[in-house]
C-alpha cells in the first residue's frame, strides 16, 4: 500500500468534495491538513501497483471545479 497525495484550494468544503471525487476514482480516504493560503493536503490510499491513482484523482477533482494547487515539493 502507498500513500498519495494531492492539495486542493477551498478549505474543508474542498476536502469534503475531494474525499468523494478519491471515492469515485477506487482510491481509499484517509484524511487532510490545513495548509497556508487556504488549502488543504488530502491523503488516500492505494495499492503499490497502482500508479496512475494520483493523476486519476487530481483529474476527478480538477473535473468537478476543484483547484488543484502544485504541492511544495513537485
Amino acid at each position: 500500500m502507498r500513500r498519495v497525495t494531492v492539495v486542493i484550494g477551498g478549505g474543508d468544503l474542498g476536502a469534503a468534495i475531494a474525499r468523494a471525487c478519491a471515492l469515485e476514482a477506487g482510491i481509499a480516504w484517509l484524511g487532510y491538513v490545513h495548509r497556508r493560503g487556504a488549502t488543504v493536503q488530502c491523503y488516500a490510499l492505494t495499492s503499490t501497483d497502482d500508479t496512475t491513482a494520483r493523476p486519476r484523482w487530481a483529474a476527478a477533482c480538477k473535473a468537478i471545479g476543484l483547484s488543484v494547487v502544485p504541492a511544495p515539493w513537485e
